[in-house]
């Protein structure tokens, strides 16, 4: 996998966000697990759109914060979704939850 967080963009939103950057980052984290707690819901109700909604979401708010890895894996995931077997969604949901917390680790 390539970088976990695009330095670059992560540097200029904590200028931009100075003192309030470290409550976007706990935003984030937080949301991202409300996600991937409702990603497993879709994965167990075999709900294919939901995982892709989800996986599309949590893309969006990954890109704007800098966490490169992240929005790879939801890419991925997006596109997966349409017809990918079922094992291998719950393995790419395992990878984004790893990828998380590596991200989560490295913004705070």
């Amino acid at each position: 996998m390539g970088r976990i967080i695009d330095t670059e963009l992560n540097n200029e939103l904590r200028q931009v966000m100075g003192a309030d950057y470290p409550r976007l980052v706990q935003a984030w984290m937080d949301d991202a697990r409300g996600r991937m707690v409702g990603l497993r819901t879709a994965l167990d109700q075999q709900r294919r759109a939901l995982i892709q909604q989800q996986a599309h979401a949590l893309k969006g708010s990954s890109a704007n914060l800098g966490a490169s890895e992240v929005l790879v894996l939801c890419s991925e995931l997006e596109v997966a979704a349409v017809e990918a077997p079922l094992p291998s969604l719950a393995a790419r949901l395992e990878l984004l939850s790893q990828a998380l917390e590596r991200a989560g680790a490295e913004l705070g």
